[in-house]
């Protein structure tokens, strides 16, 4: 077996790149990424307060697509376990009012 990096034990499988413990112990986090249930999505929209219609315009999805996840009718995509997660952090909200905004076409410094 090619040993790519000195300091691989000899059982290693061999890689382009080297991590960090750290970032493995990250990668295996992802891969055991939970998807969300249609309740538990309405019910994180519903906390967050953003509706249906704003997730679609943020992830630039249609609001039918947005709706058959919450009614079961399509997977929820995994990676809105963590979107959804991001977005209670302080001031995401702000940034995601002005992507809606830039994607409306809209104008977020109050002209009309």
């Amino acid at each position: 077996m090619t040993r790519l990096h000195s300091d691989n034990p000899p059982d290693a499988i061999p890689c382009e790149h080297h991590f960090s413990d750290r970032t493995h112990d990250m990668a295996r986090t992802h891969q055991a990424a939970r998807r969300l249930t249609p309740e538990q999505l309405r019910d994180a929209l519903r906390d967050i307060g953003i509706s249906r219609d704003d997730l679609a315009l943020v992830l630039g999805t249609r609001t039918e697509r947005v709706g058959k996840w919450t009614r079961g009718e399509e997977d929820v995509p995994i990676y809105l376990d963590a979107l959804l997660a991001l977005m209670t952090l302080p001031g995401a909200l702000d940034l995601i009012e002005d992507v809606m905004m830039r994607r409306a076409g809209g104008s977020d410094d109050g002209e009309a």
